[in-house]
């Protein structure tokens, strides 16, 4: 029998653990969601389709989330990511009345430097169109920013925001998920954030590009 080597011993050991620790990761992010979310199929009964009027305030920031979710919509084509957000109405404000600007991070999918995963933060003004169901897209010249030196920089987008790149090291990774999502709010409004977790759960799978 072919003798396995301390050093192989202890590489499989860690590679194992790191599994392990992925997996937790999943579980306790995925069982995150679920309960945020539970109990929203009765809520969603209690408010029209845009308005967030009628719900109850315990509830509000779960509904929220979920009509955000609901509708959002990722595409990509030869040149920017595209996201559009569900919108919605509260208290005779629309969702960018109520939060003028809003993040996106993208984490690069499967990559890992120097125990950090390369990401990219963009921070635009929300844009929105009276009428519609979703927020103006936001685009992300991801063709156009992949051109740029692999370092960790900061750079100002043509529609207004910027978009802040860190972790990378020599190279660009090639697949990109959205990591996060988040409503800023003015003064004392408290800004909203949505994880991976949370839109896998309502949409089913990762928004990968």
């Amino acid at each position: 029998m072919k003798k396995i080597s301390k050093k192989h011993f202890f590489i499989g050991l860690a590679m194992a653990m790191l599994a392990a620790i992925s997996l937790w990761q999943i579980s306790s992010g995925n069982s995150q969601a679920t309960k945020i979310f539970r109990g929203l199929a009765s809520i969603e009964n209690e408010f029209q389709p845009f308005s967030l009027d009628s719900v109850a305030e315990r509830d509000l920031v779960r509904a929220l989330k979920l009509r955000v979710l609901q509708k959002l919509v990722g595409k990509k084509n030869s040149q920017n990511i595209e996201l559009s957000l569900g919108a919605f109405s509260l208290h005779g404000k629309n969702i960018c009345q109520k939060y003028p600007q809003l993040e996106v991070e993208l984490s690069a999918e499967g990559v890992v430097v120097s125990g950090m995963i390369p990401h990219i933060l963009i921070q635009v003004p929300c844009r929105y169109e009276e009428g519609s169901e979703e927020t103006s897209a936001i685009e992300i010249p991801i063709e156009q920013i992949k051109k740029l030196q692999p370092i960790d920089q900061k750079i100002d987008l043509a529609g207004g925001g910027f978009a802040e790149i860190k972790g990378l090291d020599d190279f660009w990774p090639e697949d990109w998920l959205v990591a996060k999502i988040k409503l800023q709010g003015l003064g004392a409004e408290k800004s909203i954030e949505i994880d991976s977790y949370e839109i896998n759960f309502v949409k089913g799978r990762p928004l990968r590009f």
